[in-house]
Order: structure tokens, then sequence, then C-alpha cells
């Protein structure tokens, strides 16, 4: 905004017209640009507080958001974050997935959106001054978010749409005369609107976001006082939607206090939110050192089209191990558990990443080259352990580990196999829970790997489908 009203007071400057016309405007942008400032620098304690804050601010940006922090060269960097825009701005203002797949209503929506736009581009007037100012103000709105911002966050890209709008509109304007013409085609544009966002209006009225369906959950099984919880995106709702609850902020955590409240068993569950972004030294302090296990691991979802940010919370619950019967963690019926199902976070310890769809099948990413699950067998004998998986990245090495004994080594492909090895009855303690190792010799980010051709920036090392654990037969 300061760079398109400098500008504009320069071109009138140069030409030597009155400026009183963009005094005018500038009045009530001071006015209300004053009105967020001054108490935003009075909370944070004055101008020089809140110019260190601003300084901290500029270096997390180039260090997490700008264009600088995706690792890239120069030109791969541009193609990354061209990509990455395109997809953002595109699915959630045209209801299609560039990098998708393209099926066919994506193709019609595609389609549709270049009938109205390219035409409203073409006929804009590109000699008139006023689209120049248009697409100055575009242009520079652009560059900010393109250069500066993250792109995965669709409110962030509401500032290119008045003056994109503007443009298109001015162009249509000028095709008026051609009635037939624009009443089909905007009409068949109000009508493709219409039929795309009342289904995501639906979901909006008659599903709760996936913060609010964590909090009723929490509130029905778990009472304020023998629970702690602990979050980052969903701080806030878990502020507003559990205000009873002790509560741990990720990005100011507190170890010493989940140290405290898990090591004294102050607390009989560790409720954690936004479990994929916390690492490994946030869980040792929320788990107590291993002393707190999952007994639970869930996502709650609602449509990414509602909003995409907020269109998953994968929630993991923990309970002291000792409080928890080895029978909880038996085989379910077949022997097998369904990795990614819904009853498969009581077996599951570090390394895993939410259920998701991984190719079609229901499934969950490992992101750690060590996963672990766990699982009690009762009778001690020997088993026949088979795991389902595809690997990413490729050239993907597997070793399966009790009991730490390397029990055997396979090579993972990106396609679904199946692979085996046996459990001596050695490894299989009666009346004991396991712990089975699954080691992956690296992993990758697909962001990275891909040169930004997908949005996932998660570290991966293989997917899986489900675990079985069978009893050889005894000779």
């Amino acid at each position: 905004m300061v760079l398109l009203l400098g500008g504009l007071t320069i071109h009138r400057l140069v030409r030597r017209r009155s400026a009183a016309v963009l005094a005018w405007a500038v009045i009530p942008f001071v006015v209300g640009a004053a009105l967020w400032l001054l108490p935003t620098m009075n909370a944070v304690g004055g101008l020089p507080a809140y110019v260190v804050q601003v300084r901290e601010h500029v270096e997390g940006v180039t260090r997490t958001d700008s264009i600088a922090s995706t690792g890239f060269r120069l030109l791969e960097a541009l193609r990354a974050r061209s990509l990455e825009l395109g997809h953002t701005f595109l699915l959630h203002t045209a209801g299609f997935d560039p990098l998708g797949q393209w099926p066919l209503p994506d193709i019609l929506r595609a389609v549709a959106t270049a009938a109205v736009v390219v035409p409203g581009l073409v006929w804009a007037g590109w000699r008139r001054r006023e689209t120049r100012l248009l697409a100055c103000w575009l242009a520079l709105a652009w560059a900010q978010l393109f250069f500066l911002s993250v792109l995965d966050r669709p409110r962030l890209i509401v500032p290119l749409l008045p003056p994109l709008a503007l443009l298109i509109g001015s162009g249509w304007a000028r095709l008026t005369r051609r009635r037939v013409y624009s009443v089909i085609v905007l009409g068949g544009a109000a009508v493709a609107l219409l039929l795309y966002t009342m289904p995501i209006a639906a979901r909006l009225a008659s599903v709760p976001a996936p913060h609010a369906q964590a909090a009723a959950y929490v509130t029905e099984n778990h009472s304020p006082d023998e629970t702690l919880l602990a979050a980052a995106g969903a701080f806030r709702a878990a502020q507003v939607d559990l205000p009873d609850y002790r509560l741990l902020f990720l990005y100011v955590f507190d170890s010493d206090a989940a140290w405290e409240a898990t090591s004294s068993g102050q607390v009989r569950y560790v409720v954690v939110f936004d479990r994929d972004v916390f690492a490994d030294d946030a869980m040792a302090a929320l788990s107590g050192g291993g002393a707190y296990v999952p007994v639970v691991d869930t996502t709650f979802t609602r449509s990414p089209l509602v909003h995409t940010q907020h269109a998953d919370l994968r929630v993991q619950v923990l309970m002291p191990a000792d409080q928890v019967p080895p029978e909880a963690v038996t085989l379910p019926a077949g022997d097998c558990i369904d990795i990614g199902g819904v009853d498969d976070g009581k077996y599951l310890l570090r390394g895993w990443y939410r259920g998701e769809d991984v190719g079609g099948v229901s499934g969950r990413w490992a992101g750690d080259t060590q996963t672990a699950i766990r699982v009690y067998l009762g009778e001690s004998h020997d088993y026949r352990l088979t795991v389902r998986a595809l690997a990413y990245p490729a050239e993907q090495e597997l070793t399966i580990r009790v009991g730490g004994r390397d029990l055997g080594q396979v090579d993972l492909s990106q396609g679904w196999e199946e692979h085996s090895v046996v459990v001596p009855t050695d490894l299989v303690p009666g009346g004991e829970v396991i712990e089975i190792e699954l080691v992956h010799s690296r992993t990758a980010s697909p962001y990275t790997e891909t040169g930004g051709e997908t949005t996932d920036r998660r570290q991966l090392a293989a997917a899986y489908d489900w675990i079985c654990l069978v009893a050889v037969p005894a000779d």
C-alpha cells in the first residue's frame, strides 16, 4: 500500500497535477494504521520493544516463510514457489488443484474459470491509466506474497482478489455489448460457482471444525483435574473451547512443567493436539521419559475445501504405562494391526504421522529413521511378523528389530509389498508387552525431492498398511 500510494504521488507530481486528492486518500490510511499500530506498540511495551519484535519477525520470515527458506537455487526456488502459489490460489478460488490428478470436475471448473477470467483480462483496456494502476496494485500484492509469505495459507491470497476482480470486471464491462456471449458465460459461471460452494456451505454448517471435534472428545472422555493438554496450532482453539484444562503451548514450551506433571504423576492423561509437529524432545517431556504411552491416536477431519490449514487435527492421548494392562494391546482379531485404522493408536509408539490415504490405501507414514509399535502376544513361541509397506524415498532399507536384535533387512520398493521375518521365542517373554522397531535407512521430504512439485514438506521414510504377527506352529 505504501509503495502504491508513493508511486501515485510521484506520478502526479511529475505530471504537475494536484496531490490534494491523494492527500485526502492518505489521511484515512494513516488514521487506520495508527488505530492498529498505537495499541499494538503499547501492548508490547512501547516503540523500542515493538521494533525488536519486528526485527525478530523479519528474521523468522526470512528463515521459514520467504523464498529464501526453500533451500533451492534461484530458478528452482522460483519454480517451486510458482507451483505452490498456483496450487493454493486455484484450489481456493476456482476449486481445482493444478498439481492434482485432474478428474473431470476439476477440468470443468478450470474451463469455466478460463471462460470468465481470460476474456475479462484481454478486454480490460490496457491502454487506460486505471487499468495499469490496477495491474501495479496486483503486481505489488503478488510480489509480497510470492517472495515473503507462506504460500499454503488461503487467507494470505485475499489481497490479490480485489485488483484481480476489478481487472476482470472492467474487461467484462467493455464486453457488455456482446450480450448473448456475456449472459451465457457469466450465467454459466454463476451456476458453476453456486454448485461448487453449496456443498462447502453444507459442510461448514453441519460438520464442526476439527478443533471443535477434538475439544468435544476431550470434554467427554477426560476431566480437567486429571488431564494435561499440549497444543501448537490449535492452542487458541483449546484456550477457548477447553478453558478449565491445564494447557502447554509448543512454541513457548515449558518442558520443566511437562516433566514435573508427568514424572510426579500429577495427571493421568496427557492429550496432545497437533501431534505431528511435536518433536522428540517435547514428547520426551510430555511422556515423562517414556513413563506415559499412547492409548489413543486419532485424527479429526473436515473437508480441506472449507479451510485447508485446519482441515485435520491429530490428537494423541497418553497414559502411565503401569496403568495400561498388557491385554489392552493384544492383537486384534485376525492377528493384524490395521495401521491407519480406527484403533491403531494404542499400538503406536514413536515416529508416526497421522492416519491418511496413501495411494488409495488407509495407512500411516513413518517419519523417522526409527519407528516403533508395541504389542502383547501372550504366549511365548515363534511368530511370523509381516508388514505391508511402501517406501518414500526410493532406495529405502528397512531393518526389523525386536529386543535390540536385528531380525532381518529388506529393500522397500515404492509400491505396496509384503515383507516377513520370524520373531524367535526367546524375544517373546510370556505375559509382557514387546516393542518392535522399524528402522529405516533414510528420510526425505517430497517437497525437496520433487523440487516443489508437491506441497508436502514432511520428512518421510515409509508408509505402512498393516502389521501382522502370526504364531508359527511348532514342528
